[in-house]
């Protein structure tokens, strides 16, 4: 029985390893360690924006530039893509509320650049699986990082302090490659993202990796069918491992979202650890969204209407749905669903405007004019990306 114990103990460990080496995508030919490094010190890219100078470790940046974002980049001297399926990059000192993006240009097509979101490492090295990039292929001709705040979920002036770009590396096919891009998508640090409120699955801009899921499952199953052929469970005797491989593949799946979690909320805490609760509630992703709400609300503030209609667009869907969410309890409603109606039903109506440019005002005639016509409207107050009008007439 000892002997039986010791094989199954044998064949179980050989079975995970076959399923590991399925779900990872490398050329079984491959080496265990990559035969070509093209190493990129941090010193050698230039900063196009943010202000950077470079220090002892690599390129240091001290700020961002006035559109909340930094970027360096660095030619390279003609980089198959192709011959490279690895990147490995290290930050020191890297603020968890930015977004790391990864740029390149290819030759075939120098004019695009492409960007994309690539794990942020505080302190250490990240890795991608540039096999997951569909962009990544040809002749890349430069690289480089974009940062910026979490887009719609994290405060723009809370997100940003001094970090350092240490190094770069490109790496050929092997294990130990792949191995790390692996690990990074099954255990890496994912930041808030709008659909991380209501998203069940992936919830992330991030290249789409292998999920974690499938190989602890295959590794449960395959414990319990080598249970049945080497040590000869049957019947009652199959429940009570297959419960237990069933509650440990669970407990690693949990352990390693409730991981996540803990990196997520590490970084809420950076934002609004020890701040009182007013200070909390305007610190906002949206700050000017907010602060454009309290805008109208100050205008309307003296309008007898308890009811005042107030149709509400912007140029961009997140614009329009958190300006409405910051005017209620108004009556409010959004004109890409509800439209601007007949003169009568819009008569006494309020309409607001965020970053809208098919609608132009008039002054001399008093009238508000987009592609289809033209309707009056009376000019509240215009403050750039802010407008508000007033429709004539009584309410009927």
């Amino acid at each position: 029985m000892t002997h039986r114990r010791l094989l199954y103990a044998v064949l179980v460990l050989l079975a995970w390893a076959v399923v590991l080496v399925l779900l990872v995508p490398v050329p079984v030919t491959a080496p265990l360690q990559p035969e070509r490094i093209e190493k990129l010190d941090g010193g050698s890219f230039i900063p196009v924006l943010g202000r950077s100078q470079v220090g002892e470790r690599g390129l240091d940046i001290r700020s961002m530039d006035v559109d909340e974002g930094a970027l360096q980049v660095r030619p390279l001297p003609g980089v198959q893509a192709g011959d490279f399926q690895v990147l490995r990059y290290r930050f020191e000192e890297f603020p968890r509320n930015l977004e790391l993006v990864l740029v390149f240009r290819t030759r075939e097509h120098p004019e695009d650049v492409q960007a994309v979101t690539i794990p942020t490492v505080v302190s250490g090295t990240g890795t991608v699986d540039l096999t997951a990039i569909d962009a990544w292929r040809g002749e890349i001709v430069e690289l480089g990082f974009a940062q910026y705040p979490g887009p719609q979920s994290v405060p723009p002036a809370s997100a940003f302090r001094p970090f350092t770009l240490v190094e770069a590396q490109l790496w050929s096919p092997s294990w130990r490659g792949a191995w790390a891009a692996r690990m990074q998508d099954w255990f890496g640090p994912r930041s808030w993202a709008l659909l991380s409120l209501s998203a069940l699955g992936p919830d992330s801009a991030l290249p789409k990796g292998r999920s974690l899921v499938a190989p602890v499952v295959l590794g449960a199953l395959a414990a319990v069918l080598l249970g049945v052929l080497v040590l000869g469970w049957r019947g009652q005797a199959v429940l009570p491992p297959a419960i237990l491989a069933v509650a440990l593949a669970w407990l690693l799946l949990d352990l390693r979202w409730l991981h996540g979690l803990h990196a997520r909320y590490a970084s809420t805490g950076e934002i609004y650890s020890g701040l009182p609760a007013e200070e909390r509630q305007r610190r906002l992703p949206d700050q000017a969204l907010y602060d454009s709400a309290q805008m109208v609300r100050r205008v309307l503030g003296g309008s007898s209407e308890r009811n005042l209609r107030v149709f509400v667009d912007a140029g961009a869907d997140f614009q329009r749905a958190r300006l409405l969410y910051h005017l209620l309890p108004m009556n409010v409603a959004p004109v890409n669903m509800v439209g601007l109606g007949t003169p009568e039903q819009r008569a006494g109506a309020i309409l607001v405007l965020y970053n809208v440019e098919r609608l132009r005002y008039d002054a001399g005639d008093g009238m508000l004019r987009d592609a289809t016509g033209a309707m009056p409207a009376i000019e509240l107050f215009d403050l750039g990306p802010l407008r508000v009008y007033r429709f004539p007439g009584i309410r009927p």
